[in-house]
């Protein structure tokens, strides 16, 4: 009853009707502190719960991934083992067995020279170009190259194997247009060469190095 009494002597069975303000402050601060501790707490159980759940959404991406990673590597697969062959004899043709006078000269050099990368074809890699940003940056970056090299090849050994001769004013341009074009052509189908290559030794393992 003392405790009572000690807050409001108008509650039975206070002797005398007077409320002890002092008291009920004190009261009501200590009740303010509980009310920012338990604040405090929920926030930072809150917190750390948000985490967890941002933590946990990170990871379960992540290992789409890796999966998805692992599905496109194994469908660009096929392209590099097929085609990796036409491309070396393609890159051998123009730089052991083509000279550039040849090249210049000869019309129909030229046509052979256009009829081998169009022997080279990559339907899988185009096919899945939109999602191989997924794999890591090597094997990306090398299905990328061998997609937009082939292009360059084709595009610029179509072009030399049109033949303009009937054109004499136009012969002296078409030539260095041709000199220039075998010199493209040539680094270019390296470069074919060397991303089919890569993507030729990558195993599934290389699109995921850290699960390794």
């Amino acid at each position: 009853m003392e405790f009572l009494q000690g807050f409001s002597q108008c509650s039975w069975p206070g002797p005398a009707c007077r409320v002890w303000w002092e008291a009920w402050a004190a009261l009501g601060a200590w009740a303010a502190a509980v009310v920012a501790g338990v604040s405090a707490f929920a926030v930072f159980y809150l917190g750390r719960q948000a985490n967890k759940l941002a933590t946990s959404q990170a990871s379960q991406a992540e290992a789409e991934r890796f999966r998805e990673a692992y599905v496109v590597l194994r469908l660009i697969g096929p392209d590099a083992f097929a085609m990796l062959p036409k491309a070396d004899v393609a890159h051998h043709y123009v730089t052991e067995q083509v000279t550039e006078e040849q090249y210049v000269n000869d019309v129909r050099l030229r046509h052979a020279v256009a009829a081998q990368f169009k022997q080279v074809k990559l339907p899988n890699i185009e096919s899945v170009l939109h999602r191989i940003h997924v794999l890591d940056p090597p094997c990306a970056g090398a299905a990328a190259h061998s997609v937009a090299t082939l292009r360059i090849l084709r595009h610029l050994s179509d072009a030399a194997a049109e033949d303009r001769g009937g054109v004499p004013d136009l012969r002296e341009a078409i030539d260095r247009r041709n000199r220039a074009a075998l010199a493209l052509i040539r680094n270019e189908a390296n470069l074919l060469v060397t991303s089919l290559q890569l993507l030729h030794d990558a195993q599934p393992v290389r699109a995921f190095p850290e699960r390794v």
